[in-house]
């Protein structure tokens, strides 16, 4: 499986000033915990538009992508932030249709294709092309993961009449990544950023 991970881990020079008594680190948990929290919504949320933007695929296709865990160590508490960049089948990127040179989905155009339903747990209609098609390309068939053969068994399927199939759809991972690591800087930059709007809630505000 293919993806990208943030790690955002609390740097007590951010924090320094408000560490002069030891009866702060209660307020100093509560207002990193909500930064976390704050943080990620704030990834989640810039990743999945812009992400989606930069691959002309739907939001809420990167959205389920994107998971956080938030994880402690012996230097305090953090977050990871991973992003998923596996292959997306072309019914992932936004409504599939059939033309007569092939299938377009968005700003995408696969040659050749059709749309055919799937059944893998459960039924969706999705885009293939015949392996034996002169527009077969590896630039545009797509897998599950990394480990799953690009073939639809025909057992069951005896209506088509050509195999094998190949799913067709847009490999995300190289720009995927480029995207998310120019971003990397912008989300330590938020994270710090929102830190500090806690901390002197904390202290200043709330109490």
């Amino acid at each position: 499986m293919s993806g990208i991970e943030y790690k955002l881990d609390i740097n007590e020079d951010e924090i320094g000033r408000f560490l002069t008594d030891p009866i702060n680190e209660q307020k100093i948990d509560s207002a990193i915990e909500r930064t976390l929290k704050k943080t990620m919504r704030w990834v989640g949320t810039q990743t999945a538009r812009g992400l989606a933007k930069e691959l002309d695929v739907l939001i809420k296709s990167i959205r389920k992508r994107i998971f956080y865990k938030f994880v402690k160590s012996p230097d305090g508490k953090g977050v990871k932030i991973w992003v998923g960049l596996n292959d997306m089948h072309a019914n992932s990127i936004g409504a599939v249709r059939q033309n007569k040179s092939g299938v377009s989905v968005r700003g995408h155009h696969f040659k050749s294709a059709f749309l055919a339903e799937a059944n893998k747990g459960k039924s969706y209609i999705t885009a293939f092309r015949r392996a034996s098609s002169k527009n077969s390309s590896p630039l545009d068939e797509v897998r599950n993961n990394k480990n799953e053969n690009n073939q639809q068994n025909p057992e069951g399927h005896k209506k088509w009449p050509r195999y094998p199939l190949k799913k067709v759809g847009v490999h995300i991972e190289e720009d995927g990544e480029r995207y998310l690591r120019l971003q990397e800087r912008l989300v330590e930059e938020r994270f710090n950023t929102i830190l500090q709007q806690e901390l002197s809630y904390e202290f200043y505000v709330k109490s």
